[in-house]
């Protein structure tokens, strides 16, 4: 499967719900609301400011402040903004948030990475490839502190996952949208019920898209050489190499052991993605030698990647890391079988 690995959004379709893996998150199912769905998850109790920012005791600096999110525990700082930064409130954000609720089907709304993530998701369909069932969501998200503007995507889940965790998948292109606040709401609800369509049929080729990985064979040389690719050696640096030709890598311990350290670690990485292709190929024979094997794998190890928390799992399988990885395999296998992502 395409992947993300998404340990949280298994939502109430599936077996155990995102509200009951992330603090604060709430099943939004049934909310006719924007404004019912945020209130029932708490996030309208939920305030921010911007706070003045000094320099040693009594500097103040003219051109920052500290974005301050205040909740019934108390004050949390999420970080330096420009003073020209605009606060969008929860509430504020429901609002603009009100025409997916009216076109789509709400499915959970809450705060990832300690706050400063606000996101809602959106069901949109339920398939089948070969046999293995999916669900694929618009996520909508508030990044607080960076470029105020909502971000959306489309994620697939494998509702049937080894590790009892819901799995996802980014494709390599075409099926993310950054919508910049406007002070004309009208205007902005308008943009963004297109960004909807064009995201929805989006959802409808990549299940087009998954079934054709599942039927495109690859054989286990190839599905390994897509693994490493996802997974790369890091190289050694120039300074390294220099030394070595030069025959004084002992001026250089220090850097060598690091670079040994991280050679070790991407190869105890790549084990683990053959670990998961295996366990995968014995559990769907039907799979075993397809390209649809490899993303399997990738997704199952992404998802079991250590965090400190859940949430912050799934901050990096959404936004960061884990998303890249996703995006990368997806790429390198459609190259591999010739399919063209569009």
């Amino acid at each position: 499967m395409l992947t993300t690995v998404n340990p949280a959004l298994v939502s109430a379709s599936a077996r155990q719900p995102l509200h009951h893996l992330l603090g604060g998150a709430q099943d939004a199912s049934g909310c006719a609301t924007a404004q019912e769905a945020f209130a029932r998850a708490g996030l309208l109790d939920i305030s921010f400011t911007k706070e003045p920012v000094f320099y040693g005791a009594q500097r103040r600096l003219a051109s920052q402040r500290m974005l301050v999110m205040h909740n019934a525990n108390g004050e949390t700082p999420l970080g330096v903004v420009s003073d020209r930064y605009t606060v969008l409130s929860n509430a504020d954000l429901a609002h603009r948030l009100q025409p997916l609720f009216a076109q789509a089907q709400p499915d959970v709304v809450g705060m990832l990475d300690e706050g400063r993530t606000t996101f809602a998701s959106f069901k949109l369909a339920d398939f089948d490839v070969q046999g293995d069932q999916h669900t694929s969501y618009l996520i909508a998200s508030e990044v607080r502190g960076a470029d105020q503007a909502l971000r959306l995507f489309v994620m697939t889940n494998r509702l049937v996952c080894s590790n009892a965790l819901a799995s996802g998948f980014h494709r390599a292109a075409g099926q993310r949208a950054t919508l910049r606040h406007r002070d004309d709401l009208a205007e902005q609800f308008s943009v963004l019920l297109d960004l909807f369509v064009a995201l929805n049929a989006q959802s409808r080729r990549d299940q087009s898209l998954l079934n054709q990985l599942a039927l495109a064979p690859l054989a286990r040389p190839e599905q390994e050489a897509v693994l490493d690719a996802v997974y790369p050696l890091p190289p050694m640096s120039q300074r390294l190499l220099l030394a070595t030709a030069a025959g004084r890598v002992d001026e250089h311990t220090d850097a060598l052991h690091q670079f040994e350290v991280e050679q070790a670690h991407q190869e105890a990485v790549r084990a683990d993605a053959r670990y998961y292709l295996d366990r995968l190929s014995d559990e769907y024979p039907v799979f075993a030698r397809t390209a649809y094997a490899p993303l399997c794998a990738v997704t199952e190890l992404e998802s079991t990647r250590r965090t400190a928390s859940p949430s912050a799992l799934v901050e990096r399988v959404w936004f960061g890391e884990g998303a890249s990885t996703s995006r990368r395999a997806v790429r390198l296998l459609a190259e591999r079988v010739g399919i063209e992502l569009n």
